[in-house]
C-alpha cells in the first residue's frame, strides 16, 4: 500500500531559537482576544508548521490560535509537561480559558489529553483528535511494537521527475515549509506483514513484538497496484534492484541502464545504437538516476509534460539501487525507541487501568480514510471503542486522506468541522 511520510521521517527539531514546552500565539499568525482560543498541538516531530501550515491559516478566520513546540525524544515525564502546560494556558487565558478548546494531531492528541485532565473542571471545550486518540500502550516496547503495525518496510520509491531533480540539486522537494509532497509529486509502495504476523498482531499477544520481525515476514502485495498506478503515467523509468541480494554480484541498475522502462504500461526497448555508442550521454558525476538521460527519453518518445513522467527506485540503503527491508525496518525501529526513551515514552495511557475524560467532553476522531491495509470502514474506525478518551466520543473519517497528509489534503474539512463543532 502506498504511504510517504514514514515514522523514520519525521524532521527533527533543529531550531534551537525555539523554546520547547511554552505556549505560544500560532507563529505568523496574528492573535485576537475577540475570537476563542483554540489549542493546536502537533504530531511526532513537535514542529507546528510541519502539520497544521494549511490548516491554522482556515482556522484562524474563526478562532485565535495558540500551539506549543516540544521534542518527543528528550527525556522528562510527559504529563509533567502536559501539567506546566496546562498551568501557562490558565496564566495566559485567564477569563478566556473557558471558551477554550483543543485538537491535537497523532502523538498531540496524546498531549491534548493529559492538558485536558490537568485542567480538570476548568475545561468547558471539545476536542478533536485528528487520526489518533490519546493512544494506549503498557510499555515504551509496546508503543514501539504498536506504532510499527502502521509502518512496514518500502520496497518502491516513485518520485515525479521536477522534484527528483530539485532532490538531486538542493537535497529537498520544492516545498513550502511544512508542506508535505502529495500523490502527484512523490509516494511509496511498501510491504505487508505475512499471514501468520497479521494473525498474531490480531490476537495482541503481550509476548509478541514486531521488532522481532525478520525478512521472511514480510509480503509484497502491492505488485498490482503498482503496475495499475504505472500504466497511469506517460513515462515510468525504473531503478529497481531484486532485494537483499547483497554480496551476490553486481546491482544490475546503473544511472544510464534502467532495470525498466514503461510507456503507459507498455515496456519500451532502447534502440540498438544507444548500447553501441552511447547517443545519450550523463552529464552528472553522482551514481543516481540521470536526469539528462531520462529527459532525452522523452523526447525520443515525444513527452513534454515532465509533471507525467515519474522515476521509481528501491528503498536506498545501501546502494543507490539496493534494496533491503532489513535495513529499513532497523531504521524505524532505532526511530520509535529513540522516541520511546523520551516524553513520548512517557504519555501513553495504561490499556490494563486506562485513564479517560470526563464523559461531559464531547470529543471527535477524526481519521484518515486511507491505510495500509486500503479503505477504512466505519466499523473499522470504532473497532476498539475501549481505546477512546471517553464514552462520549464520535468518529469521522475522511476519505480519500492517509495518515501523513491528512493535515494538509484533509485541511478544509477538517477545518469545517472544527468551526461546527467547536463552541
Amino acid at each position: 500500500m502506498k504511504y510517504l511520510k514514514l515514522y523514520e521521517q519525521f524532521r527533527l527539531i533543529t531550531e534551537e531559537k525555539k523554546e520547547m514546552n511554552k505556549v505560544i500565539s500560532y507563529p505568523g499568525i496574528k492573535s485576537n482576544d475577540n475570537l476563542p482560543p483554540l489549542l493546536l498541538i502537533p504530531g511526532g516531530d513537535g514542529i507546528p508548521k510541519v502539520d497544521f501550515t494549511n490548516l491554522a491559516p482556515l482556522l484562524s478566520e474563526r478562532f485565535d490560535l495558540f500551539t506549543f513546540y516540544y521534542d518527543g525524544s528528550k527525556g522528562g515525564n510527559a504529563k509533567d509537561v502536559c501539567s506546566d502546560i496546562a498551568s501557562q494556558l490558565e496564566e495566559k487565558l485567564g477569563d478566556r480559558l473557558s471558551k477554550l478548546n483543543v485538537l491535537g494531531f497523532s502523538m498531540g492528541t496524546s498531549f491534548g489529553f493529559w492538558i485536558i485532565k490537568s485542567l480538570g473542571g476548568k475545561f468547558n471545550g471539545r476536542f478533536i483528535c485528528v487520526d489518533a486518540s490519546a493512544p494506549q500502550a503498557a510499555s515504551s516496547d509496546r508503543y514501539v511494537h504498536n506504532t510499527l503495525k502502521n509502518n512496514t518496510p518500502r520496497r518502491y520509491q516513485c518520485i515525479v521527475l521536477p522534484f527528483y531533480e530539485d532532490d538531486r540539486k538542493t537535497g529537498k522537494f520544492p516545498l513550502k515549509e511544512g508542506e508535505e509532497a502529495n500523490q502527484n509529486q512523490a509516494l511509496s509502495f511498501g510491504y505487508s506483514f505475512s499471514k501468520e504476523i497479521e494473525s498474531k498482531i490480531e490476537k495482541d499477544d503481550a509476548d509478541f513484538n514486531l521488532e522481532n520481525c525478520k525478512v521472511d515476514d514480510f509480503v509484497f502485495n502491492a505488485q498490482a497496484e503498482y503496475e495499475s498506478w504505472r500504466k497511469s503515467k506517460s513515462l515510468v523509468v525504473e531503478f529497481i534492484d531484486q532485494p537483499n541480494q547483497i554480496g551476490k554480484g553486481e546491482h544490475y541498475p546503473s544511472k544510464l541502464n534502467p532495470s525498466g522502462i514503461w510507456l503507459k504500461g507498455k515496456r519500451f526497448e532502447l534502440p540498438e545504437e544507444y548500447f553501441g555508442n552511447r547517443t545519450i550521454k550523463s552529464t552528472s558525476k553522482d551514481v543516481y538516476p540521470d536526469v539528462d538521460f531520462i529527459k532525452n527519453l522523452m523526447k525520443l518518445n515525444g513527452i513534454k509534460d515532465s509533471n507525467d513522467v515519474w522515476v521509481v527506485q528501491d528503498k536506498q540503503w545501501d546502494g543507490p539501487f539496493f534494496c533491503d527491508p532489513k535495513c529499513d525496518w532497523k531504521g524505524k525501529i532505532d526511530f520509535l525507541s529513540k522516541q520511546a526513551n523520551g516524553l513520548v515514552g512517557t504519555i501513553m495511557r495504561d490499556p490494563k487501568k486506562p485513564e479517560t475524560l470526563d464523559d461531559s467532553i464531547d470529543v471527535i476522531v477524526v481519521r484518515a480514510g486511507r491505510t495500509k491495509d486500503g479503505n477504512l470502514t466505519q466499523a473499522e474506525a470504532e473497532k476498539n471503542k475501549n481505546e477512546f478518551p471517553n464514552n462520549n466520543t464520535k468518529v469521522v473519517i475522511l476519505r480519500g486522506v492517509e495518515h501523513f497528509n491528512i493535515c494538509q489534503n484533509g485541511s478544509s474539512q477538517i477545518a469545517e468541522l472544527a468551526m461546527k463543532f467547536f463552541k
